[in-house]
C-alpha cells in the first residue's frame, strides 16, 4: 500500500532492496522519528537497534537524553504559564478599570482553578 502511494520510498520502512542483503535506510526523518520515540517514552518499536553495541548505545542515550527532554518540557511549559498569566493578568485589570474598580500595583492576579482547567482541556485536545 505504501509502494503503490509513493509513500514508501525515504519512509522510515524503506529498504534497499538492490543489494546482496536488504538494508534499512537511515535518513533524517527516520532518525527524528527513532529519537523522539525514545525521549518520549512511546517505544513503538518499528525501529529498533538489531546489535547488543547499538541496545547498549541506545539505552545510554536514553538515559542522558530522556532527562534532558523533561527538563526543555518543564521550561517551555513554564514559559507558557508566565505568557498565559499575563495575558489574563491583562484582562483582569482591564475589566477592573473599566468597571470602576481600584486595583493596586502590586496586587497578585492568578489564574482560578476553573480557567486552568478549561486551559488544560484545550491543551491536551490540541496534541
Amino acid at each position: 500500500l505504501l509502494k503503490m502511494d509513493g509513500k514508501y520510498t525515504g519512509s522510515t520502512y524503506f529498504k534497499l532492496e538492490d543489494r546482496d542483503y536488504p538494508q534499512w535506510t537511515w535518513t533524517y526523518g527516520a532518525s527524528f522519528f527513532f529519537a523522539f520515540t525514545l525521549y518520549s517514552t512511546v517505544g513503538y518499536g518499528s525501529i529498533s537497534p538489531s546489535t547488543d553495541a547499538g541496545r547498549i548505545a541506545v539505552i545510554l542515550y536514553t538515559a542522558i537524553g530522556f532527562p534532558c527532554a523533561l527538563i526543555i518540557i518543564r521550561d517551555i511549559g513554564s514559559g507558557f504559564l508566565v505568557y498565559i498569566t499575563r495575558f489574563y493578568a491583562g484582562i483582569v485589570k482591564r475589566i477592573r478599570k473599566l468597571s470602576g474598580y481600584s486595583s493596586h500595583a502590586n496586587e497578585a492576579i492568578m489564574i482560578p482553578m476553573n480557567v486552568a482547567f478549561i486551559i488544560s482541556f484545550f491543551v491536551v485536545l490540541a496534541t
